[in-house]
């Protein structure tokens, strides 16, 4: 874990203690722990998007993910209209 052993966290959790007080270390501990669950979340969605735009193409890459299958459709109804 970011080469911290046990000897360090210790110290650092007792500065921690020490500095912010028992009442709001665990509000603050909370705070991290939604931080954190929201970057991985957020990580996730974006290696997602990143896999769906490389498995497309080029042109998806340049499009933003919202607007991906909104070009999708559009395409499609295009490519239907030429042929008729």
């Amino acid at each position: 874990m970011f080469g911290i052993g046990v000897p360090e966290l210790l110290v650092i959790l007792t500065l921690a203690l020490i500095v912010i007080g028992p009442q709001q270390l665990p509000q603050i501990a909370r705070s991290l722990g939604k931080a954190f669950a929201e970057l991985k979340r957020t990580t996730e969605e974006f290696k997602q998007n990143l896999t769906v735009n490389v498995e497309m193409g080029e042109d998806a890459a340049t499009t933003p993910p919202n607007r991906v299958d909104e070009v999708i459709v559009t395409e499609k109804r295009i490519h239907s209209e030429k042929q008729v």
